[in-house]
């Protein structure tokens, strides 16, 4: 399967399940993307801020049938006074 990497804007979170989040991003290279964090409400080291609504993240995907899945993401610029 494949990996991308690409920067984007969070602009859409949505609990999915007990755990997951599907989550949508805004960026250059690819548009609007929707992805999915699996475990990323239990795990609290993983994603450690980086998945608050207009930040900027670095996030690597791996395709897969449905949605892509989130395999790291890196916070670039939080835009806290957005929110």
């Amino acid at each position: 399967m494949t990996r991308h990497a690409t920067r984007g804007i969070l602009i859409r979170r949505i609990a999915y399940g007990d755990y997951d989040f599907i989550l949508t991003y805004f960026t250059l290279s690819r548009g609007k993307v929707s992805v999915i964090a699996k475990s990323a409400r239990r795990s609290k080291k993983r994603f450690a801020g980086t998945l608050e609504l207009f930040s900027e993240s670095q996030i690597v995907c791996r395709q897969t049938k449905g949605l892509s899945m989130v395999e790291e993401a890196a916070l670039c610029r939080p835009f806290s006074g957005i929110r």
